[in-house]
């Protein structure tokens, strides 16, 4: 069985086919869920059913050849569609106002499930989503990504045991320190700014998949929830346990279709992408992948695990 080449979401941007204007805005349509070309190039397919309360706008769609449709929603200034090199368009993201230098809306609430920790911290999550913003190039995806992580683990709050702050453990911060921007030796997790500890996510994405292009695998997952529960597994078990719970989740859904081996290449990332994009199967792999999850952990942090579920955004 072959899966479509999980690099073609990483691929030069391209107007699209039937846009007038250039590729900095586009639109997005109802009705027939398809755009209109007007400023930016065609708009793609758009699932109206998939929730719109995180960093951006996505599609996984299909060709975007737009029609008349009535616009549902003007995104002035964005980047436009990632097209692969047949000119098929496979992502939209969200919108850029001039100078920001980001694709990122309006910083996401708190999840709802760690607003007591928050209240507790006061500016930590203004600070950390800000922070990420201020990644060179941060990509929706990411960005979401890097939230949901953040607050599962805490914020900024440090484990007494382990010594760990926003789940960086002290001898994972000593093996990234190198790519941290400003970070001297002997600084604990606890003193990291709000800065460093974004540039730590990026860097352990970076090695977690560099073989499937680092942290810009997270725009090509297919599906935000998707790429947000992908990433918290690299995160919370480590890239070679955590892809080892992935590849079996896969299993669950299409016996054989992966390799249980805790390596994370294209073919694995390959398939990801496929169930992740297709709705039919995005659901079916949320619910393994939480299923895996909970009997690693036996049980215990049950609220992460539902979190990460996304019974709601599927």
């Amino acid at each position: 069985m072959q899966f479509p080449n999980p690099f073609a979401m990483l691929a030069p941007r391209h107007p699209d086919a039937e846009g007038s204007g250039g590729d900095l805005s586009y639109t997005v349509g109802t009705d027939d869920d398809l755009g209109d070309g007007g400023g930016g190039g065609s708009g793609g397919h758009y699932n109206p059913e998939q929730p719109r309360d995180w960093h951006g706008r996505w599609t996984a769609g299909p060709d975007g050849r737009g029609g008349d449709a009535d616009l549902l929603t003007p995104v002035a200034d964005g980047p436009g569609s990632y097209s692969d090199s047949n000119g098929r368009l496979v992502l939209i993201i969200g919108g850029m106002d001039k100078g920001t230098g980001n694709g990122l809306d309006a910083i996401a609430d708190v999840p709802a499930w760690k607003a007591s920790v928050f209240a507790g911290q006061p500016g930590a999550w203004q600070g950390f989503n800000t922070a990420v913003t201020g990644l060179p190039e941060p990509g929706d995806a990411e960005a979401f990504s890097y939230g949901e992580i953040f607050a599962a683990e805490g914020g900024v709050a440090v484990d007494r045991k382990t010594f760990a702050s926003s789940g960086i453990m002290p001898a994972t911060l000593d093996a990234l320190r190198g790519r941290i921007p400003g970070l001297g030796g002997g600084i604990a997790p606890a003193n990291l700014t709000y800065g460093q500890r974004a540039a730590f996510y990026r860097a352990y994405f970076d090695d977690a998949l560099r073989s499937v292009g680092g942290h810009r695998a997270l725009e090509a997952a297919g599906n935000p929830f998707a790429a947000s529960a992908l990433a918290d597994t690299l995160f919370r078990f480590g890239a070679s346990g955590g892809t080892r719970l992935l590849q079996s989740a896969m299993d669950k859904v299409m016996p054989g279709g992966v390799g249980i081996d805790g390596r994370m290449g294209p073919g694995t990332f390959g398939v990801f992408r496929e169930f992740a994009s297709d709705p039919a199967r995005r659901g079916p792999l949320l619910e393994a992948l939480y299923n895996v999850r909970k009997s690693q952990l036996s049980g215990r942090e049950e609220d992460r695990n539902q979190h990460f579920r996304y019974l709601r955004e599927r």
